[in-house]
């Protein structure tokens, strides 16, 4: 059974390490080792020593370009539709706000927000659900052709076990990220803080379950 308790405490098991994941979470583009780091985390067990941050930056950049592999067909769906929604509704509501019809102006952005939040949700929720198993399936193996064992990954991806865990660590992150992201326009920099924390807890829970489940 996935020990979740033990993975939300595992990010504060070694203060020095945590500290380290802040600081080099704030950097952008040196955040890159942060991701490597979080992969390494899956493998269990304490922290990793952050030992080579140019090998973790390596593991990080490789892992952004395999997301980018598995959202780029959301995004070659979602981008002309979002062009299409803005000429159905973007158009009319500027020119409600040039008529000084608010009323107006407020339906046309209501619906094309909601449009929008449908749309990225049918869209990009089954590339954000597989890729995490994708990432440590390239972990495990340090192959980056293993990312896309598309028999392996879905084949773990459509069991409870997976689900389950997928569904605990969102609603444990979410929360945490909103919150961290609104007082982000108050505190400079505070967004890094659960970003790292959460990564280390959610590549902790994703490794032990990857490890858990059997393919035959």
């Amino acid at each position: 059974m996935t020990d979740y308790f033990r993975a939300i405490k595992r990010p504060f098991t070694d203060l020095v390490k945590l500290l380290i994941g802040l600081m080099v979470e704030i950097v952008p583009i040196v955040n890159l080792a942060a991701l490597g780091y979080r992969l390494e985390c899956s493998k269990g067990g304490s922290l990793p020593e952050w030992k080579d941050l140019k090998v973790l930056f390596v593991k990080g950049l490789k892992a952004v370009v395999i997301i980018l592999v598995y959202i780029l067909p959301s995004l070659v769906i979602f981008i002309p539709l979002s062009a299409v929604l803005v000429f159905l509704f973007g158009f009319n509501a500027l020119a409600a706000l040039v008529a000084g019809d608010l009323s107006f102006l407020s339906g046309s952005f209501l619906i094309f927000l909601i449009l929008e939040i449908f749309l990225a949700f049918i869209l990009f929720i089954p590339p954000g659900y597989v890729s995490p198993l994708a990432l440590i399936a390239f972990e495990r193996t340090r192959r980056f052709e293993e990312a896309f064992n598309f028999r392996l990954i879905i084949k773990k991806a459509f069991t409870r076990k997976y689900f389950s865990a997928w569904l605990i660590v969102h609603l444990y992150a979410m929360p945490l990220m909103l919150i961290a992201l609104a007082l982000s326009f108050f505190i400079p920099f505070i967004y890094t803080l659960p970003a790292f924390m959460v990564g280390v807890t959610e590549y902790t829970i994703y490794g032990e379950v990857y490890d858990g489940i059997e393919v035959v």
